[in-house]
């Protein structure tokens, strides 16, 4: 799974700049990506392109995704979203599945490698 970007990330109303990571969660296992620097110009649009490497037993059926943001003591959830394995790896897990998650503020985009998106539309 790659983690591709975030898009209008807010806390508050307040736009999240730099210091954003996302989890991903599913049952006792957690994957996360490194901190933004910030979006483009500054804006609440960060990029990771960041590949997570998920070893997903069959049983799984969807993972969380939460998008954290970076203070001075810890950090605080912008948001989360719950994304069926389906949507990422066609239904199918073979071992070259692979998926790329494009965050908004509190939901996902998720695509497969060969650029469909959910459900298989586009």
């Amino acid at each position: 799974m790659t983690v591709l970007s975030g898009e209008d990330l807010r806390l508050a109303s307040k736009s999240i700049k730099s210091n954003a990571f996302v989890f991903v969660r599913y049952g006792v296992n957690n994957f996360r990506t490194t901190e933004t620097n910030g979006g483009e110009g500054g804006t609440c649009y960060p990029k990771w392109n960041e590949k997570l490497v998920l070893d997903l037993p069959p049983h799984v059926e969807a993972v969380t995704l939460e998008v954290h943001y970076k203070i001075a003591f810890g950090d605080k959830i912008v948001g989360t979203a719950l994304v069926p394995v389906s949507d990422f790896a066609g239904g199918y897990m073979p071992e070259s599945a692979g998926a790329e998650v494009l965050v908004f503020g509190v939901g996902v985009v998720a695509r497969a490698d060969d650029g469909r998106s959910a459900g298989g539309e586009e």
